[in-house]
């Protein structure tokens, strides 16, 4: 008895599953780093009107911090969550006047702006730092090879 080899349509499977794949990643990507930033501010600023509270104005210093920390996430040289939070404000510290508050937003995936906002305001945490009596913010998300997507926000009261 012969058996027929399986491998063709193993390898079919294969290239459609890679170029589904690879087509969400290449999404992905087409979305520039700086609408995304733009469109997560949107709909952080878009929930603060909601309930009340002035929007946050972006800062070129802050949005630097959130992209270097994005950036380590994504490479694997800083695990994900919020180490070197304080390295990262004294270097905003340094730059701006001093703050009154500060808080921090971390997040993975290959997720939309809007659904990454709605995931934050659905944790506690998150939504506190959304809600929090900040003036201004940065965002930066950094893409990693796999195509996961890491987001940082920091929220800033300071007397600008």
């Amino acid at each position: 008895m012969k058996l027929k080899p399986r491998f063709p349509r193993f390898a079919l499977l294969l290239c459609i599953l890679l170029a589904c794949m690879g087509s969400y990643v290449l999404h992905a990507q087409e979305v520039s780093q700086d609408q995304m930033e733009k469109d997560i501010l949107y709909y952080v600023n878009q929930h603060r009107e909601e309930i009340g509270k002035p929007p946050l104005r972006l800062s070129p210093c802050i949005t630097r911090e959130c992209i270097s920390h994005s950036k380590r996430m994504a490479s694997g040289k800083t695990e994900f969550g919020h180490d070197g939070f304080e390295d990262r404000v004294a270097n905003i510290n340094r730059k701006l006047k001093p703050y009154h508050a500060v808080g921090e937003n971390v997040a993975y995936g290959q997720l939309s702006a809007e659904k990454v906002v709605k995931l934050w305001l659905k944790s506690g945490g998150h939504r506190k730092n959304i809600e929090g009596n900040y003036n201004l913010t940065g965002i930066g998300i950094s893409q990693a090879k796999d195509g996961t997507i890491y987001y940082t926000q920091i929220f800033i009261l300071n007397d600008e």
